[in-house]
């Protein structure tokens, strides 16, 4: 088992990532949270993205 996790930049593309990994069996489920603050090097961004968190 492995799990593969990413971004998206909004709710809908979130959904379409995982409903397509679902619907060609590259995964087994997907779960999808919000995502409000982020870190990049050297600078706290207030961002709203989309957490998607595959298990294949």
């Amino acid at each position: 088992m492995m799990q593969i996790t990413t971004t998206c930049p909004d709710l809908d593309s979130a959904r379409l990532s995982a409903h397509e990994a679902l619907r060609r069996h590259f995964a087994a489920c997907a779960n999808i949270l919000p995502v409000v603050t982020w870190k990049t090097i050297g600078t706290t961004e207030a961002a709203t993205d989309w957490l998607l968190s595959e298990t294949v």
